[in-house]
C-alpha cells in the first residue's frame, strides 16, 4: 500500500488524444526497432499536466482476416 503522502505527489496523468502520425513519431523516437504504422482504429496518448506526452498506443485491426469483426 501507498501512504497518502506518496500518493499526492504522484504526476496526474490525463488521457488525450493522437493522431496516427503523432503516435508514430513518438514510438519512433521511444522505440527505433519499431516501423511506422500504415493505419489504425485509434490512437491514444498519456501526458503530465506540463503537457509532456510520456506514453502512446496505436489500436490497429487484427492481422488475421478471420479475427476481424470489420465493426
Amino acid at each position: 500500500m501507498m501512504s497518502a503522502d506518496a500518493a499526492s505527489t504522484r504526476p496526474k496523468l490525463r488521457i488525450i488524444p493522437l493522431s496516427l502520425d503523432k503516435a508514430n513519431t513518438l514510438i519512433f523516437h521511444w522505440h527505433r526497432h519499431h516501423k511506422p504504422l500504415a493505419q489504425s482504429k485509434f490512437c491514444i496518448g498519456v501526458s503530465e499536466p506540463c503537457e509532456r506526452v510520456c506514453g502512446a498506443v496505436i489500436v490497429g485491426r487484427p492481422v488475421a482476416r478471420l479475427l476481424d469483426a470489420n465493426d
